[in-house]
């Protein structure tokens, strides 16, 4: 590409230019990412047309995957896909007491866990500690994924705090609230072998 021109487009960076015969557009995730990865491309006979371009196709591909998104019936939130999680947790890093906490947490399925065995997974005394685990990681997913919203009185809010992660249990013959994973997070949690074998490496030291 020549006379490169560059644009952004919500959490996208687009580079315009000629390329060969034609003039193209190309998304990339902002920064930070641990990928450089090319998200979509476009040509036209100018810059500016196949930007132009590109941002509708982002936009229909952000309104598929809201389109798809499963309503979760206890918080209302409208859950983002498999998909979208594994696009996010490609570019994230975790110690190890957090992949241990989020692997055991994956497998606790719908029993799910309490604040504090979650703490002690951690390696935390204070409860408190979950709750700022799970927001600082809702916020980093959140780069890299369309708008989460929820149903409230029949309109869609956003929603920028951890109940698209993970919500509280309702099991009536569990007297401690538990937070459960939503299917969703957990099972792309636990499609990451290489987070099981770092968290089994550090339970088997335990």
């Amino acid at each position: 590409m020549t006379a490169i021109i560059e644009r952004e487009h919500g959490r996208f960076r687009i580079k315009a230019g000629r390329l060969g015969g034609d003039f193209k557009a190309r998304a990339f995730r902002k920064p930070p990412t641990k990928k450089m990865r090319l998200i979509a491309e476009t040509a036209a006979d100018s810059p500016e047309e196949a930007i132009d371009a590109l941002i509708r196709k982002l936009d229909e591909a952000d309104q598929a995957s809201l389109a798809a998104r499963r309503v979760d019936p206890v918080c209302d939130v409208k859950v983002p896909l498999r998909a979208e999680f594994d696009e996010a947790l490609e570019h994230l890093d975790f110690s190890d007491s957090e992949a241990w906490m989020l692997i055991r947490h994956a497998h606790a399925a719908d029993v799910g866990c309490t604040r504090s065995e979650l703490a002690g997974l951690l390696g935390e005394v204070e409860v408190g500690a979950v709750e700022k685990f799970y927001t600082r990681l809702c916020r980093s997913i959140l780069h890299f994924i369309a708008p989460v919203t929820a149903i409230v009185n029949g309109k869609e809010i956003p929603v920028d705090t951890p109940v698209f992660l993970c919500r509280v249990g309702l099991d009536p013959e569990v007297r401690d609230e538990r937070l459960c994973l939503h299917p969703e997070f957990r099972e792309t949690l636990m499609d990451h072998v290489a987070w099981e074998r770092r968290a089994g490496a550090q339970g088997a030291l335990a």
